[in-house]
């Protein structure tokens, strides 16, 4: 089948790298581990000021630095249609996998932050975990069948959904933040209703994270989801694709909200 026109141009770096020895061995604890390595060199080699003592929030370089503006989410942000926003969604998301004996990371960048894909490669290239650079990943088609492969964070109405609200919560998730991407691109997003067809959860999972900048062991969890679609999405099958990327509900940063397709026959593929 062919790539899928998306509605907005995507990029990938792929890299294999070796963990550091004290590092956990769980897919999604390496993801955290990677994204705050990353981070911070990210932040040494762009900060016009002192990286390790400037915070991003007030300062007046934010809006043109590279780690300020795409690895940290701008807050308060005014956007068109939505006004003045907590914190606009991020354009990137890191997912990783252990290939065997191998660990694999891709960076899909979407949009505008396709800008930043330089630095990105050169912050990629001064880790210290002895990258080596991959194929980049092909778009694949999309299915209609979805299996989050990392847990998924959502809420409705402030809190937490129940399993009940799931679907619910899922789809104006997807929903608001495609219509939040495509306003900061200027392009037009579906503005048709997203549904749910058919959703079975498969429980909360808690990943541990250590925050160095709170010196403390955070939980982030979320459910476990299998997601069917409608055979008949109209408009939002490119931005289903796109929305699979970027990842899904909250602490998608650190990996969480990432969903794999599944083929007719139940076989997982990749972005």
């Amino acid at each position: 089948m062919p790539a899928p026109t998306l509605p907005l141009p995507v990029g990938a770096i792929a890299f294999a790298f070796a963990p550091r020895k004290d590092w956990p061995t769980e897919p999604v604890a390496v993801a955290f581990r990677l994204r705050g390595l990353l981070g911070k060199h990210l932040k040494q080699m762009h900060c016009l000021l002192d990286a390790a003592t400037s915070p991003c929030e007030g300062c007046r370089f934010q809006p043109s630095c590279v780690y300020g503006s795409g690895f940290e989410s701008p807050r308060n942000l005014a956007i068109p249609g939505f006004g003045r926003v907590g914190g606009a969604p991020r354009l990137w998301s890191l997912h990783v996998d252990r290939l065997g004996q191998q660990w694999k990371a891709t960076l899909w960048l979407i949009g505008r932050e396709l800008e930043r894909a330089r630095a990105w490669h050169e912050a990629i290239a001064s880790l210290p975990l002895a990258p080596g650079w991959m194929p980049p990943e092909e778009v694949s088609p999309e299915t209609l069948r979805w299996r989050s492969a990392t847990p998924v964070r959502l809420r409705i109405a402030g809190r937490n959904p129940s399993a009940d609200e799931l679907a619910q919560a899922l789809a104006a998730t997807i929903a608001r933040k495609a219509r939040m991407i495509a306003a900061l691109h200027g392009v037009a997003a579906p503005m048709s209703r997203l549904e749910v067809e058919a959703l079975v959860p498969h429980g909360w999972l808690d990943v541990e994270r250590f925050s160095f900048r709170h010196g403390r062991v955070e939980r982030l969890g979320g459910w476990m989801l299998d997601v069917r679609w409608p055979d008949d999405v109209g408009d939002w099958q490119p931005w289903l694709t796109l929305m699979r990327m970027v990842g899904v509900g909250r602490q998608v940063a650190f990996g969480l909200g990432r969903f794999i397709c599944l083929d007719a026959a139940g076989a997982q593929r990749s972005a």
